[in-house]
């Protein structure tokens, strides 16, 4: 796996720093760059209660206390979406970033979904094909991680 990248853009709170200051919190992002059986990518939309409403990302959630990053995406996907999938593939890409004095990691994996499998109703979602990812208003940290989810979604 390579060494997580930081995410450093104004809105993420600057740089990130190389120490972890005392009593700051730090959370683990499990997202999954779903692909179809057409190799589409799918990517749900931020509602307007959360940050960044309005935003597509690609769907995931927060890691529990003792939870495997594997089983929390299975979770969040099931929790989400209403899909399970088989297996949760390779990590794609590690972002590190700070925000309001907490510090995030967020991994990305590649899962591949069977065309049985139907998303919630509720959901807003769109299928997005990889050459045309780059003209979507994602998530800043889901952009800063695009170039190498790319360059591996290509060769998959």
């Amino acid at each position: 796996m390579s060494k997580p990248r930081s995410y450093s853009a104004s809105h993420a709170g600057g740089p990130s720093k190389s120490t972890h200051p005392p009593g700051r919190p730090t959370v683990v992002v499990v997202a999954a760059v779903l692909v179809d059986d057409e190799g589409r990518v799918l990517l749900t939309r931020r509602n307007e209660k959360q940050r960044f409403a309005g935003y597509w990302e690609f769907p995931g959630g927060k890691i529990e206390w003792g939870e495997h990053p594997r089983a929390a995406l299975a979770r969040e996907l099931d929790e989400e979406l209403g899909i399970r999938p088989e297996s949760v593939g390779e990590v794609l890409d590690v972002i590190a970033y700070t925000k309001d004095d907490t510090h995030w990691i967020v991994l990305f994996f590649h899962v591949q979904l069977s065309a049985h499998q139907k998303i919630r109703k509720g959901t807003t979602f769109k299928w997005v094909k990889p050459k045309d990812l780059a003209g979507v208003d994602l998530l800043p940290p889901n952009r800063t991680a695009l170039p190498a989810i790319m360059k591996k979604l290509l060769k998959i």
